[in-house]
Protein backbone atom coordinates (compact mmCIF):
# COMPACT_ATOMS: atom_id res chain seq x y z
CA UNK A 1 0.00 0.00 0.00
CA UNK A 2 1.35 3.42 -0.90
CA UNK A 3 1.12 6.58 1.14
CA UNK A 4 -0.89 8.94 -1.05
CA UNK A 5 -2.05 12.24 0.37
CA UNK A 6 -5.39 13.46 -0.92
CA UNK A 7 -7.63 16.37 -0.11
CA UNK A 8 -11.33 15.72 -0.27
CA UNK A 9 -13.60 17.83 -2.44
CA UNK A 10 -15.36 19.46 0.52
CA UNK A 11 -12.00 20.54 1.94
CA UNK A 12 -10.98 22.04 -1.40
CA UNK A 13 -14.28 23.91 -1.58
CA UNK A 14 -13.93 25.20 1.97
CA UNK A 15 -10.42 26.53 1.32
CA UNK A 16 -10.67 27.73 -2.25
CA UNK A 17 -14.34 28.69 -2.68
CA UNK A 18 -15.57 29.78 0.75
CA UNK A 19 -12.48 30.91 2.70
CA UNK A 20 -11.31 33.47 0.15
CA UNK A 21 -14.06 33.67 -2.49
CA UNK A 22 -12.69 33.73 -6.03
CA UNK A 23 -15.36 36.29 -6.94
CA UNK A 24 -13.22 38.82 -5.06
CA UNK A 25 -10.18 37.85 -7.14
CA UNK A 26 -11.26 36.77 -10.66
CA UNK A 27 -7.76 35.51 -11.51
CA UNK A 28 -8.13 32.75 -8.91
CA UNK A 29 -10.65 30.70 -10.88
CA UNK A 30 -8.27 30.48 -13.83
CA UNK A 31 -5.28 29.65 -11.64
CA UNK A 32 -7.22 26.95 -9.76
CA UNK A 33 -8.33 25.39 -13.05
CA UNK A 34 -4.72 25.32 -14.25
CA UNK A 35 -3.79 23.52 -11.04
CA UNK A 36 -6.54 20.92 -11.53
CA UNK A 37 -9.39 22.35 -9.43
CA UNK A 38 -11.95 23.58 -11.97
CA UNK A 39 -14.66 25.67 -10.33
CA UNK A 40 -16.90 25.40 -13.39
CA UNK A 41 -17.46 21.70 -12.62
CA UNK A 42 -18.68 19.85 -9.53
CA UNK A 43 -15.90 19.05 -7.10
CA UNK A 44 -14.24 15.67 -7.48
CA UNK A 45 -14.25 13.26 -4.52
CA UNK A 46 -10.53 13.91 -3.93
CA UNK A 47 -7.58 15.91 -5.26
CA UNK A 48 -3.85 15.28 -5.15
CA UNK A 49 -1.46 16.92 -2.74
CA UNK A 50 0.18 18.65 -5.72
CA UNK A 51 -3.16 20.23 -6.68
CA UNK A 52 -3.69 21.38 -3.08
CA UNK A 53 -0.24 22.99 -2.97
CA UNK A 54 -0.67 24.66 -6.37
CA UNK A 55 -4.03 26.12 -5.31
CA UNK A 56 -2.57 27.36 -2.02
CA UNK A 57 0.27 29.01 -3.92
CA UNK A 58 -2.15 30.63 -6.37
CA UNK A 59 -4.30 31.91 -3.51
CA UNK A 60 -1.27 33.43 -1.79
CA UNK A 61 0.06 35.04 -4.96
CA UNK A 62 -3.27 36.51 -6.04
CA UNK A 63 -5.13 37.30 -2.80
CA UNK A 64 -2.21 37.92 -0.43
CA UNK A 65 0.62 39.16 -2.66
CA UNK A 66 2.43 41.24 -0.05
CA UNK A 67 2.28 38.73 2.81
CA UNK A 68 5.18 36.52 3.74
CA UNK A 69 4.59 32.78 3.40
CA UNK A 70 4.07 32.49 7.17
CA UNK A 71 1.66 35.45 7.29
CA UNK A 72 -0.25 34.14 4.28
CA UNK A 73 -0.51 30.65 5.80
CA UNK A 74 -1.93 32.16 9.00
CA UNK A 75 -4.50 34.24 7.08
CA UNK A 76 -5.45 31.30 4.84
CA UNK A 77 -5.90 29.02 7.85
CA UNK A 78 -8.02 31.58 9.69
CA UNK A 79 -10.25 32.11 6.65
CA UNK A 80 -10.61 28.35 6.16
CA UNK A 81 -11.66 27.86 9.79
CA UNK A 82 -14.15 30.73 9.46
CA UNK A 83 -15.59 29.10 6.33
CA UNK A 84 -16.71 26.12 8.42
CA UNK A 85 -18.65 28.38 10.79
Amino acid sequence: MTDVRVFFGHTMEAMFVHAIPPERFPELSRRYAQAGFDLSRPALPAYTYATWLACLRAQREVALPHASDDEAAHVQGAHCADAYF
